[in-house]
């Protein structure tokens, strides 16, 4: 039986700029270290481009964002990964394209050139063999803030939703609720 590799999602803006280090650096150092690597562009079916990220993002292992240029679908994406409590790798060519919120996290900085690429190919290859060692752990704001939130005094690991008042939910949403099968349970903090 073959042994299923971890998968690696980037998020880094869609310009000829990243092409080479996407091909050249992110896609190898996934490959080198036992991850399917791959990007929403290489997707080649109709339909939304926002749901292919988002199920990119709910099925990977890793998430590498390059914060680079400061683009904000990565930062949407980013976001996303956050709350979605994903291991996250970032990247980018310069501290002022990370912003405050997230300049305390650890941020691969690199320079678009030969050096830079080798030096980025052996940090991220770092960064991924360590990651592959505590893949069901997360340390990202979003699920470090809801991790020290109690429900009846203990403490969760990673909350994604503590409470739904169906009562307070729009016809179209209770009837989505039914349909769809969702199911939830209702939450008393008395």
């Amino acid at each position: 039986m073959a042994v299923k590799n971890s998968r690696a999602f980037v998020l880094m803006p869609f310009s000829m700029k990243y092409k080479e280090i996407y091909d050249e650096v992110y896609k190898k150092a996934c490959q080198d270290n036992g991850f399917d690597c791959w990007r929403v562009d290489e997707i080649s079916i109709p339909g939304s481009i926002t749901n292919d990220i988002v199920i990119g993002i709910l099925d990977s292992d890793v998430v590498i964002a390059d914060l680079s240029s400061k683009n904000p679908n990565v930062f949407y994406e980013l976001g996303i990964s956050h709350t979605l409590g994903k291991n996250t790798i970032m990247t980018a060519q310069d501290k002022d394209d990370v912003p405050f919120d997230i300049a305390n996290y650890r941020v691969i900085f690199y320079q678009q050139t030969i050096a830079g690429s080798k030096i980025l190919y052996e940090s991220l290859s770092k960064a991924l063999k360590e990651l592959k060692k505590i893949i069901t752990e997360t340390s990202n704001p979003v699920q470090k803030v809801l991790s020290e939130r109690t429900i009846f005094g203990i403490k969760q690991k990673v909350p994604v939703l503590k409470e739904i008042d169906i009562g307070k939910l729009s016809k179209s949403m209770r009837k989505m609720f039914d349909e769809e099968k969702i199911y939830y349970m209702a939450v008393s903090n008395s």
